[in-house]
C-alpha cells in the first residue's frame, strides 16, 4: 500500500514538473461533453413524449410530495424522460420506446399511489425506487434486487453494490435496465 501511495505521488510530481519544464504554457482543455449528444428523434415521437411527460409532471405537481414520501418513486420516471428530452439523451431508436414505457410506469404508479395501493413497495426481483437528495433536493433513482423468497420475519444481509455511471448511462437508461 505504501509503495502504491509513493508511486502515485511520484507520478503526480513528474506530471507537474513536466508541465512547468515545458515553459509553463497552459495545456489545452480536452473537450468532452457528458453525456454526449444523442440522436435526433422524430418530431412526432418528441411531441408525443413531451405531451405525456407534461401530463405526468402536472399530475405530480398537483400532489404534495411532503405528504406522501412514496411520490418520489413516481417522480424518477418523469425526471428521467424530462432530462432525455431537454438534454438530447436519446442514443438509439429503442430509447424512445424506453421513454414511453417509463412514462406509462410513472402514470401507473401514480394511479396506485392516488388509490393508496402502491404495489411496487412489495415487489420482488428488480425494483426501481427513488429518494430525494439531501444535497440538492433532486430526485434520484436507485435499484434493488429483492430475492423472491426473502423471509422478512428474520434478519437478512444487505449487500450494497456501488458503481459509476458510463457516458451514456442516463437516468432513463439506468431505470430501464433496473426494471
Amino acid at each position: 500500500m505504501a509503495v502504491c501511495r509513493k508511486s502515485g505521488l511520484l507520478l503526480i510530481l513528474l506530471v507537474v514538473t513536466a508541465r512547468y519544464a515545458s515553459g509553463g504554457a497552459p495545456w489545452p482543455d480536452i473537450p468532452q461533453l457528458l453525456p454526449p449528444a444523442g440522436i435526433e428523434i422524430s418530431a412526432t415521437a418528441r411531441s408525443s413524449l413531451e405531451e405525456n411527460c407534461q401530463h405526468l409532471e402536472k399530475r405530480l405537481a398537483e400532489r404534495s410530495a411532503a405528504i406522501d414520501p412514496l411520490q418520489v418513486d413516481v417522480e424518477i420516471f418523469a425526471k428521467a424522460v424530462r432530462f432525455a428530452l431537454d438534454g438530447g439523451e436519446f442514443y438509439s431508436d429503442k430509447d424512445v420506446k424506453q421513454a414511453e414505457q417509463l412514462l406509462k410506469t410513472g402514470e401507473a404508479r401514480l394511479d396506485e399511489l392516488t388509490q393508496a395501493n402502491p404495489s411496487w413497495t412489495l415487489s420482488r426481483g428488480l425494483v426501481v425506487r427513488g429518494y430525494r437528495s439531501a444535497v440538492d433536493d433532486s430526485v434520484q433513482p436507485y435499484g434493488l434486487v429483492v430475492p423472491e423468497k426473502l423471509e422478512l420475519s428474520k434478519p437478512v444481509p444487505l449487500y450494497v453494490w456501488l458503481h459509476g455511471r458510463g457516458d451514456k448511462l442516463t437516468d432513463m437508461a439506468f431505470i430501464a435496465e433496473r426494471q
